[in-house]
């Protein structure tokens, strides 16, 4: 290439000192060259970017967008690290103070309601109780008395004896375990036997016991003698294992034991 006579660049051969043109540049050679000419060109280009301040934050027009607030720190998006959003909007929910009561109150109550189930369902069923069993008590005459589920009573019949009658387990009627020899005085319940102090006709007194599966027999004393004496029985009691009479005599113990 030759300059003119204006200085600008006009086409034409270059030749060498001897008139000859110079040897082509091989095609490695002239790729090279291209693109050296390429990183110029974008070196120019990027240059002229930034003098201009094409491409550059620029300040922002206020008047054009009107003022900003900042935003609160329950606000806004979450990145992750590679920039990918993850959770949106972290904006929070506000509950209702009655509401969250209303929650608690519900979920003591189902907790309550659980450990009711549970007590229920594991705990031991109650024993029955056992009737308690009374082996020594003293009545009147005309008061029955209950042991083991029956009753046992002093019947007097028409011609004026009197028998010892039990009923109970469900029958209506009534059992008549056997007569008196005389008139009662009292009715007593010792050890699952029933004794009766009684006066007899021919102005005697003694002291009968009905023992269950045995039927009738007269107390004896230690020495094996039967219990009985003249005169009449006034009232009888039960003392201990004892039993005290008063009669025409006086005072008379028997020893139940």
């Amino acid at each position: 290439m030759a300059l003119g006579d204006d200085g600008g660049r006009r086409a034409g051969a270059h030749f060498s000192a001897g008139g000859k043109a110079p040897a082509a540049a091989p095609d490695g050679a002239s790729s090279g060259a291209a693109d050296d000419l390429e990183e110029v060109a974008t070196r120019y280009r990027s240059q002229r970017t930034v003098a201009s301040g094409e491409g550059m934050p620029q300040p922002i027009d206020v008047s054009k967008t009107g003022p900003f607030e900042r935003i609160g720190s329950d606000e806004g998006a979450v990145f992750d690290k590679d920039g990918t959003e993850v959770l949106g909007s972290r904006q929070r929910v506000k509950l209702d103070p009655k509401v969250v009561a209303i929650l608690v109150v519900g979920a003591a109550a189902v907790i309550a309601l659980g450990f009711f189930l549970f007590a229920k369902l594991t705990a031991k069923p109650a024993e029955p109780q056992q009737e308690e069993v009374v082996e020594q008590t003293q009545s009147s005459v005309a008061e029955p008395i209950s042991y083991r589920g029956n009753t046992y009573a002093l019947a007097q019949a028409d011609d004026g004896s009197f028998s010892l009658v039990v009923s109970g387990g469900g029958a209506d009627s009534k059992t008549d375990l056997g007569k008196l020899a005389g008139t009662p005085v009292a009715f007593v319940l010792y050890d699952g036997a029933f004794v009766v102090p009684e006066n007899l006709s021919d102005g005697t007194w003694d002291v009968a016991a009905y023992t269950i599966g045995s039927g009738w027999s007269v107390i004896v004393d230690q020495d094996g003698n039967e219990c009985k004496g003249s005169g009449t029985i006034r009232s009888a009691s039960l003392a201990g294992s004892s039993l005290e009479m008063e009669t025409d005599s006086g005072t008379v113990s028997v020893a139940l034991s």
